[in-house]
């Protein structure tokens, strides 16, 4: 990554323009399912990693489509769509390390096993690191307050996942995810 990148990545993280705590959270708990899920550490860092940069294509979108509170119109979401592939190519035309895996956990931690996805890609064409990271962000986004609704308790978010393991998340994370939440 270039000085002047990092330097407009680290404004844009303090800003609240990228969700800098929901990237610090979200690495946190893939590194913890990564382990618990029989991953190496080495495995486990570099999942955590990637995990950090998932959301980084949300620079590069407009704050006041991020914070809005009311319900998005489908241009809109289709916008907010497109993060996964602004960050894919903001990864991929950088120099950072761990390239590739980030560029991978940015365009596809939105996919489901299903092909409901942002992308429609299923099953085990997801690359591991996006099928964990799915798990992480999207239990990390439903127990935190979002600008356009309140957060979930960890037990209805659990429920949520767990009702859809095998589906949307891939069964062993959300296994991990499980005893995660038994050891709170």
């Amino acid at each position: 990554m270039k000085l002047i990148e990092y330097e407009q990545y680290m404004k844009d993280i303090t800003t609240g323009i990228f969700d800098y705590e929901h990237a610090k959270r979200t690495a946190h708990l893939t590194y913890w399912l990564a382990i618990h899920a029989d991953c190496t550490s080495r495995a486990a860092v570099n999942y955590a990693d990637a995990a950090f940069w998932h959301d980084c294509g949300k620079m590069l979108l407009p704050p006041e489509l991020l914070n809005k509170t009311e319900p998005l119109t489908e241009e809109e979401f289709g916008k907010i769509q497109s993060h996964t592939g602004l960050g894919f190519d903001y990864i991929e035309n950088s120099n950072m390390p761990n390239r590739n895996m980030r560029a991978d956990v940015a365009l596809f931690h939105h996919e489901r096993l299903n092909g409901s996805g942002y992308l429609g890609m299923n099953g085990k064409a997801i690359c591991r690191a996006a099928r964990l990271v799915a798990v992480a962000d999207t239990f990390d986004a439903m127990t935190h307050d979002r600008s356009y609704r309140k957060a979930v308790s960890v037990d209805q978010a659990f429920a949520e996942i767990k009702n859809n393991s095998g589906r949307l998340f891939d069964e062993k994370y959300v296994d991990a995810l499980s005893k995660y939440i038994n050891c709170k």
